[in-house]
């Protein structure tokens, strides 16, 4: 009976590493593309585990296994085994893909279905240029269609930035606007995975030129939570550009909902803007919890209505939490009018400001007075 081939002594002093507890990471040095092409040509001959530990060194090689894996792609003769082999890996690796972009685009238009259906996802997770050619040939009812459609969607899945951005248009031509389509998109691109990744790639698009994109971006980003810090610059710059009431609301609310990582951005940008922009991320401050309070409570002293109006409605967003600075703001005749405005919003979780607020409804400012008479009224009942 002839010799199965095993794994060569080099290949195996690679793979080795591999299962430790360190994994991957602690490899040193990473495999050459000698160890590659070995690996690449004994994938046939090599059993279930052995092939498992081949992939996980050809993933290591990283871009030193494109050239390897591009022979045996190249090869149709090749067993299904080893093809199978080289689409896991190169799903792994796709940043690392961009050489063999025609070849993979070639397997796209002219290979099996399922073969195609690999080579799409990898196409898709190269870069944007790869992935906008899979949705071009995505639209559609046809079976390929629907094929190229569902590699997009995986690859988007998988966190592919390029793939989530080009999902964008082609659900927009589906359906001809961002309303409704929304929790569906972000359903199918996967919240669960790399929801960073989806983050990045929303703020590319609002950046972009096309309205239509732009608002679903948008809407999108606010629906992410604290997935949406990384595109936190690019909605501070839409923000201070953006003449639709509605989009600077979607802005609004994805930044209010962003997470600590785009707090500080958040608050310089604040400090820097002009009254109305200035009112819009006071808005946006009230979901940041007591870490943006100081820049509220400055802001209560603002000279301009609106910045004020904004700050108190952050505060009563806070509630209870914000009570004691706006106690202590009380004293201080800059702020005391919306201080007492914020605790009147707030209601019966102000109750410890209620004899601060009494001596207020008497002093001789008649404005002042009856605000702290109605906040009494209010916190109370």
């Amino acid at each position: 009976m002839k010799a199965r081939c095993l794994l060569p002594v080099t290949l195996l002093a690679v793979v080795a590493p591999v299962f430790t507890a360190a994994g991957l990471a602690a490899q040193e040095p990473s495999p050459d593309a000698a160890t590659a092409r070995q690996a690449v040509a004994d994938l046939a001959s090599l059993s279930q585990t052995e092939r498992d530990a081949a992939v996980e060194v050809l993933v290591a090689a990283g871009p030193r296994a494109i050239e390897p894996l591009r022979a045996l792609l190249d090869d149709h003769g090749t067993g299904t085994v080893a093809r199978y082999c080289a689409w896991v890996v190169l799903r792994r690796i796709a940043p690392h893909a961009a050489p063999l972009r025609e070849l993979l685009l070639d397997i796209v238009d002219r290979d099996r279905f399922g073969a195609r259906r690999y080579a799409a996802e990898i196409v898709a997770a190269i870069d944007l240029e790869g992935a906008q050619a899979i949705a071009s040939r995505a639209a559609g009812l046809q079976m390929s269609a629907q094929n190229m459609r569902m590699a997009l969607e995986s690859a988007a899945w998988r966190g592919a930035e390029p793939a989530i951005e080009a999902l964008v248009p082609l659900f927009l031509a589906e359906t001809r606007g961002y309303r409704g389509t929304v929790d569906s998109w972000l359903l199918r691109l996967g919240r669960h995975a790399d929801t960073n990744a989806t983050g990045r790639a929303l703020g590319r698009l609002i950046a972009g030129s096309d309205s239509a994109e732009r608002r679903m971006a948008l809407a999108a980003l606010g629906r992410i939570g604290i997935h949406a810090a990384p595109a936190t610059s690019q909605l501070l710059d839409a923000l201070a550009t953006e003449r639709d009431a509605e989009a600077r609301s979607l802005i609004v609310t994805a930044l209010r909902q962003a997470g600590p990582e785009a707090l500080p951005a958040i608050r310089a940008a604040a400090a820097e803007a002009g009254p109305f922009r200035r009112a819009l991320l006071l808005r946006a401050l009230g979901g940041h919890g007591l870490a943006a309070l100081p820049a509220l409570i400055e802001s209560l002293a603002d000279d301009d209505a609106a910045v004020r109006f904004a700050a108190v409605k952050s505060c009563q967003l806070l509630g209870e939490d914000a009570v004691p600075a706006l106690g202590e703001a009380l004293r201080d005749p800059r702020r005391s009018l919306a201080a007492v405005e914020a605790l009147r919003r707030i209601g019966p979780a102000a109750r410890e400001t209620l004899d601060s607020l009494r001596a207020l409804s008497e002093v001789d400012d008649r404005e002042l007075a009856a605000c702290a008479r109605r906040a009494v009224e209010a916190i109370a009942r």
